[in-house]
This record gives C-alpha cells, sequence and structure tokens, in this order.
C-alpha cells in the first residue's frame, strides 16, 4: 500500500514501532501518547471514510480522546471529514516534473549559484550509498546533525529516520569532497506513486560542511531519478507555509496562530520555518496545500498533543494503547462505521 500511495511520505507508516489499524485494503499507522494518538503517512489505500470511522471509535473506546492524521492533500479532505476527521492547513509542498525541472533561467539563478560554489570552489561530489556498506560514516553524520537541532528527536512521526537496518526502498545520496569518501551531508529518498516517483526524507548536514552541499546532492539526486524514469520528486513539505503571493494565516483560529508563528521571528529562530521554505524556493518548484486531520474537531489541545510526540517540547515519549481493538483488522468488512 505504501509504494502504491499517492505521495512518498506514506514511507512514514513503515517506521519502526508503529502500529497498524486496518486491512488489505486501507489502513492508517499510529502511535499513542497520554490520550493523544497520531497517524503517521496518512491514509494508506482504498475505503478511506469507513476505515477511518473505525479508527476513531476504536480510539474512543480505547479511553483516546483525540487523534491526528497527517499528511493529507486536498482531494482526500472530503472523505476524511466524512471519517470524523476534520482537517486544516498546515504548510505547502513542494513538487518537480521531469518535464519541468531544470537549471535555465531567471528563476534557478539562486540555485547555480550554490551549485558553481559547491561544485568550483570547494570540489564537491555526489554519489549513492548501498547500505551496509558506508553505513557507519552516515550514522555519525547524522548522530552530529541531530546535535545541532533544537529538539530532542525533530519532527519525530512527521520525518522519517535513515532506517539503516531496514531501508524499504529507500535510496541513500552523499555528497563530500571529490574522491574522498567522507560525507559532508547526505539525503535519504521514499518511493511512491506506485514507481513513478519520489520525495525527499532526511536531508542531514554537517555543521561545518561546504557551502552548495545540500544543493548539490539534492539537484543530482533528482537528475538521476528523472534519468531513471521518474516523472515526479518531492521536496518535501514547508510548515506553516502559507503558499505563494499568500498571507500567513487562515480561516481557521488555529490556521491563524500557525500564521503568527510563521512570522515570528523568534519562533523562527528555532524551527526555521521560513529558511526551509526559502530553500525549497531555489528549485522553483509547483506548490501544493498539506492538511493535517484532527479526530474530534480541530483544537489546539490535539494540535499541543502531537507537538509533544514530535519533539518539540523536550524527549517524545509514545505509549502503548491502554485496551480496546487497535490492531490489524482482518478484512475491510470489519473497517464500517460502527466498528
Amino acid at each position: 500500500m505504501v509504494a502504491r500511495a499517492p505521495r512518498a511520505n506514506g514511507a512514514l507508516s513503515l517506521e519502526p514501532g508503529l502500529r497498524i489499524f486496518g486491512g488489505p485494503s486501507g489502513a492508517v499507522t499510529w502511535a499513542g501518547s497520554g490520550r493523544t494518538a497520531f497517524a503517521a503517512g496518512g491514509v494508506l489505500g482504498e475505503n478511506r471514510e469507513g476505515m477511518l470511522r473505525g479508527f476513531s471509535s476504536s480510539l474512543k473506546a480505547a479511553g483516546y480522546r483525540r487523534a491526528l492524521l497527517f499528511p493529507l492533500q486536498e482531494d482526500e479532505r472530503e472523505a476524511c471529514q466524512a471519517g470524523h476527521f476534520p482537517s486544516i492547513h498546515v504548510g505547502m509542498e513542494a513538487f518537480l516534473t521531469n518535464e519541468t525541472f531544470g537549471l535555465a533561467g531567471k528563476r534557478y539563478v539562486d540555485l547555480r549559484q550554490m551549485l558553481n560554489r559547491a561544485k568550483k570552489r570547494h570540489g564537491l561530489a555526489v554519489w549513492e550509498v548501498h547500505p551496509p556498506k558506508g553505513r557507519e560514516g552516515l550514522e555519525a553524520l547524522h548522530g552530529r546533525w541531530l546535535l545541532t537541532r533544537p529538539t530532542w528527536k525533530p519532527m519525530a512521526l512527521v520525518v522519517g529516520s535513515p532506517c539503516f537496518d531496514a531501508p524499504l526502498g529507500r535510496r541513500y545520496f552523499a555528497v563530500g569532497a571529490q574522491g574522498s569518501g567522507v560525507a559532508q551531508a547526505f539525503i535519504t529518498v521514499t518511493p511512491g506513486w506506485s514507481g513513478d516517483g519520489w520525495g525527499l526524507d532526511v536531508m542531514a548536514r554537517d555543521p561545518g560542511a561546504s557551502a552548495g552541499a545540500m544543493e548539490l546532492v539534492i539537484t543530482e539526486t533528482i537528475g538521476r531519478l528523472f534519468d531513471e524514469g521518474a516523472n515526479l520528486f518531492s521536496l518535501g513539505a514547508a510548515p506553516l507555509y502559507p503558499g505563494p503571493g499568500k498571507a500567513a494565516g487562515g480561516s481557521h483560529r488555529l490556521e491563524r496562530i500557525m500564521g503568527w508563528i510563521y512570522r515570528n521571528a523568534l519562533a523562527n529562530r528555532f524551527f526555521h520555518f521560513k529558511a526551509l521554505a526559502r530553500f525549497k524556493m531555489k528549485f522553483a518548484p509547483q506548490w501544493e496545500p498539506v492538511y493535517i486531520g484532527m479526530w474530534p474537531k480541530p483544537s489546539f489541545r490535539a494540535l499541543y498533543g502531537a507537538c509533544r510526540m514530535w519533539g518539540l517540547f523536550g524527549e517524545a515519549r509514545l505509549d502503548s494503547p491502554r485496551g480496546g481493538s487497535l490492531e490489524w483488522v482482518a478484512g475491510s468488512a470489519r473497517m464500517g462505521a460502527d466498528e
């Protein structure tokens, strides 16, 4: 179901430690903390409405009071609303296509400048890593990168881990001084769209990496994947970014709060929302909205609970369920509204 998903970040459903609710025709994977549950990787498969109704009913029976579902796309919102997961806008996802992506023209001038620095000034090159070979160097780099992050475990459940033990279709690309074999940065990409596309997941950069290292590894990875026949590449979401030419904020109270956070200078010192959006703008992508679903309704308490689970306020603590039927359900017939 992950391989067929209309997104690459459906691979979040394969993260270690998540539980499965659903069956062969549709599922969500989730974790719980206190009375809050979080379903990562979006909705997989079919029968979204019925499956989500069963999920929310079982959550209630197990003592959970709220749940979140991320990510959701525009065309999924209606079914998720009917499945008791109304949604709000939480950012924009950046897409590139094989047909339109290139480096010519004014819109790529900033990207070309960084690529020239990386290749001509610093002599950087990109290579693919095939774990277990080369794994140790990437693990050490990833550890150094984590130490520079402002949170304990940055965006757990929303951004994947490298998963060196079980790549499950992931690929790894590194960048460093040509011929050195020592990575200054690396990325992981995950498959989606039934093999027609890939998505950027982990981006880890050594604190002392040369300027342009990340731009180079991303650009060359995109080029290789497109040369291999892929048609779509996702640079991932820019959290809280309202979209080109739009003011931060929205109609829902939570959207207005997130808009204020996006504009706030202090918040951006810690979480770099604007910097991440500007970085992705260098690739001149097509932007599409991203939503998060919340049961029984969008609320500040639900969003706060999710932030704690993501590790934004200290170490992420994930619990086991306290009862109720929240395991794999054999067959879609048992995932109706009364489940």
